[in-house]
């Protein structure tokens, strides 16, 4: 399975890149969390996730399936 996943705002920056095929490892939101901590550093608790261009809650873990769009988005500013 491959997954691929696109950054923006200061997560892009963080990772040097605005999109990234994941390792084959990372089929669940929990994994992917993990991969961005691990690999990059990046706090999850104040990142957006959204899945099919839907904002996903991230007190529960989903699976993850190859046609699925990931994308990862920085703190929103309100106002």
């Amino acid at each position: 399975m491959t997954l691929r996943v696109k950054y923006f705002g200061e997560v892009e920056e963080r990772t040097g890149t605005s999109d990234e095929v994941l390792p084959k490892e990372v089929s669940s939101l929990v994994q992917l969390l993990d991969f961005l901590r691990t690999r990059y550093g990046i706090e999850t608790e104040t990142i957006k996730v959204a899945v099919n261009h839907s904002l996903v809650t991230m007190e529960n873990d989903i699976a993850l399936k190859e046609t699925d769009e990931l994308a990862i988005l920085s703190p929103f500013a309100g106002g």
